[in-house]
């Protein structure tokens, strides 16, 4: 998208997901920048994984209206028909880094997210489920920071995923986090207790209920996440003590290998700002 936007001057119109971790891209233009803006996207792209594209010259009013909605765009003879309007940026500051990482699972992510934030003075946002195992994140920051935190972030991934993608963009064309559906702010962790993060994904809900039935007899730990991870894996956090937390890990783990694949992990003294983008909450 980054590619594509800065290639030639088209108009990024929206972003959809066709199942099974594939995600699409629209723009609009005069047929000669779109065919130079697409075909700059699809190789850059193609550099880390599978790409096609296509282009439709003077598309037909019911194609366009099919496809993106409501808005004005051109048609064909000149005519109009419905299309969404421009994405704006509605940044307050120009980021001089964008990066993104994706990983094979929830933990391998969470792991890597920790200590990102450690690592470097960058913001991480837009945590997104994008199909199959693929889950992905985005940071933001000065290039050095965001290079430094995202090298730490696949590098940590990489000890429990056997699937890890980076990328980092300088200078990203502003649109593009209108189009990615993000925009970086200032992350709060709410200034409360931040206790030590216990994580146990598993694949099938009986290996999950042996798991955290076990988790929680073993010692005095508080559930506060359950998610689908994709192809039946299931995700449990927990918080506590770093000592409660490691025993009710420990314990989950083995139970739940018994009736299935599982993996797990304990993070003592957790970022401030990782709970929030994962959706949980600090303890005040």
């Amino acid at each position: 998208a980054d590619a594509a936007l800065k290639a030639a001057d088209v108009v990024p119109v929206r972003t959809d997901s066709a199942g099974i971790g594939l995600l699409c891209l629209y723009v609009q233009g005069d047929v000669g920048a779109v065919r130079t803006a697409v075909e700059a996207g699809t190789n850059a792209a193609s550099r880390s994984s599978r790409a096609m594209s296509m282009v439709l010259a003077n598309p037909q009013i019911g194609q366009v209206s099919n496809i993106w909605g409501t808005s004005q765009a051109k048609g064909s003879g000149g005519q109009t028909a419905d299309a969404p309007a421009e994405v704006a940026w509605s940044g307050s500051r120009p980021m001089t880094a964008l990066g993104s990482l994706q990983s094979d699972g929830v933990l391998p992510l969470v792991e890597a997210a920790d200590a990102m934030l450690k690592a470097a003075n960058v913001q991480l946002f837009n945590y997104r489920w994008i199909g199959l195992r693929n889950h992905t994140l985005c940071l933001s920051g000065e290039i050095g920071d965001a290079r430094t935190a995202l090298d730490v972030g696949m590098q940590t991934a990489q000890r429990t995923s056997g699937e890890v993608y980076g990328s980092l963009l300088a200078n990203p064309f502003p649109l593009l986090f209108g189009i990615i559906g993000a925009e970086p702010g200032s992350a709060d962790g709410g200034g409360g207790y931040i206790p030590s993060l216990g994580i146990l994904e598993t694949r099938g809900l009986a290996a999950s209920s042996e798991g955290s039935d076990a988790m929680f007899k073993a010692s005095h730990v508080k559930p506060v996440k359950f998610i689908r991870a994709g192809l039946a894996w299931l995700v449990t956090f927990v918080i506590g003590e770093l000592g409660a937390v490691q025993t009710a890990i420990e314990t989950g783990q083995a139970a739940a290998s018994q009736k299935g694949e599982s993996q797990s992990n304990v993070i003592p003294n957790p970022h401030p700002d990782l709970l929030p983008l994962f959706g949980i909450e600090a303890q005040q």
